[in-house]
């Protein structure tokens, strides 16, 4: 895990947020180790097969259920 030294800030909704610090915690509390939440989207990101697929069906599942995106 190396810090992040040259991040960007991205927005999120604080929903997203909260589930972040809920992993993050989880993690904490489970391995005892310090965790970014680069960290976290980035294991997302790569044990993902296909993440367009991913927010394809994501969206269209919202849209379903009638929630904007």
């Amino acid at each position: 895990m190396d810090k992040v030294r040259e991040g960007v800030t991205i927005k999120i909704r604080k929903d997203v947020h909260r589930k972040l610090v809920e992993i993050v915690g989880k993690y904490v509390s489970k391995y005892g180790e310090k965790v970014t939440y680069s960290d976290v989207i980035d294991a997302l990101l790569h044990n993902t097969a296909d993440p367009v697929e991913a927010i394809r069906k994501w969206i269209k599942s919202q849209t379903i259920r009638g929630v904007e995106t």
